[in-house]
């Protein structure tokens, strides 16, 4: 007999899988269903996919007896959409972190690219703070007499550093401030919270301070990492002394 191509052939293959998934069915039996649960009480852990597909009943067949397994459900449930809001947060800060790492990054090559003194202090003043999300930023110098100064620095008296950091601080983030000193001049006012951290300017200039100002109460706290604006300040007080060991050599 010829057969067309494709066709398959009338044999009791069919009959015989047919026969095989009935006995599958007969052997996977409630009872091996829920013994297996018992001895892998992690599964639905390792499955959640397969727990959101679960139906269990509101109570057991006893009304008095609360019903454990809903409970537990519900509350693997939660952790499964807590771990998803998590994955979320997590990716949402990855996005930002590396959208502050490229602006910071960026706005370290403009200060070390600063043409002169006063480009760089123009840069930190009026560009600095925005370009990093910061409403405010300035810097500040002890000034000693007869000493160096430059237009766009914030004139500190002597010990000022030490005054608002602490000596031998480093750097301090105030969750509620006033700028009693001026360090944002005509912003002064607005200023409700600050970072400040020290720039060390030796043997080029006494200390000098680097200053953002948030206008909104809170916007800087203790518990926060400063890690971002030592590595600024460290930037900033290169490029100061850079420019400023320019300006003191004879032409």
């Amino acid at each position: 007999m010829i057969r067309e191509p494709g066709a398959r052939e009338d044999s009791g293959e069919d009959d015989d899988l047919d026969a095989h998934e009935a006995a599958l069915a007969d052997a996977l039996s409630e009872e091996l269903v829920a013994d297996y649960l018992v001895a892998n009480p992690d599964f639905f852990l390792k499955r959640p996919d397969v727990l959101a597909c679960m139906m269990p009943p509101e109570r057991w067949s006893d009304d008095a007896v609360a019903d454990l397994q809903r409970y537990m459900v519900k509350s693997l449930r939660e952790e499964l959409n807590g771990l998803r809001d998590c994955t979320n947060d997590v990716i949402e800060t990855s996005r930002a972190n590396l959208v502050i790492q490229d602006r910071t990054h960026a706005a370290v090559v403009t200060m070390l690219e600063a043409a002169d003194l006063a480009a760089l202090i123009a840069f930190v003043n009026d560009h600095l703070g925005p370009h990093l999300g910061v409403d405010r930023a300035a810097i500040g110098i002890e000034i000693r007499p007869n000493g160096l100064f430059a237009t766009g620095l914030r004139a500190l008296p002597p010990g000022e550093i030490d005054r608002i950091l602490g000596e031998g601080n480093i750097v301090a983030l105030k969750r509620a401030t006033r700028d009693e000193t001026l360090l944002f001049g005509d912003h002064a006012a607005e200023i409700r919270s600050a970072a400040l951290v020290r720039l060390s300017l030796a043997p080029v200039a006494p200390d000098g301070m680097l200053a953002f100002g948030a206008t909104g109460e809170g916007a800087f706290h203790p518990q926060q990492g400063t890690e971002l604006i030592r590595f600024l300040a460290r930037i900033v007080s290169l490029c100061l002394k850079q420019q400023l060991t320019k300006q003191l050599s004879p032409a």
